[in-house]
């Protein structure tokens, strides 16, 4: 008798990765836990996230490119940090970056070039990194 697998059942953490850099998989009693990460690592983790899945026939303009890159690197700076009161400051810029790139890809200008799923998948992907990092804010 062979036996088959039941979903929702796990044997070891790896069989409840869910792919999302974001949370910490746990397989507890065969069942399966997804918990956000919190603190830096908690933000940091956005950008670890595949693109988003609404901008796959999109091509997203260079400059909101660039400036997601650079919210990226503050984060990377703020988990570097060694002082709280400069890794308070880069989240600090990091959560301006990424709320205003949710406003720009609501821009005409960026609107025109993007689907409306896209802009609807940035502004989501925006708007939960910039409150990542303003709870990172808030953590030890």
């Amino acid at each position: 008798m062979v036996a088959m697998p039941v979903a929702g059942c796990c044997v070891v953490d790896a069989d409840c990765d869910d792919g999302d850099p974001c949370t910490t998989d746990t397989c507890v009693g065969g069942d399966c836990h997804h918990t956000d990460l919190t603190g830096v690592p908690g933000a940091r983790c956005v950008c670890e996230r595949a693109a988003v899945a609404a901008c796959r026939t999109d091509t997203v303009p260079t400059k909101i490119a660039k400036k997601a890159a650079a919210a990226c690197t503050t984060l990377d700076h703020a988990a570097k940090a060694t002082k709280p009161k400069a890794r308070t400051k880069l989240l600090k810029k990091a959560v301006r970056a990424w709320k205003a790139l949710a406003k720009l890809v609501g821009k005409p200008a960026a609107a025109r070039r993007l689907s409306a799923q896209c802009v609807a998948g940035l502004k989501t992907a925006y708007g939960d990194a910039a409150g990542r990092a303003d709870r990172a804010l808030l953590a030890p």
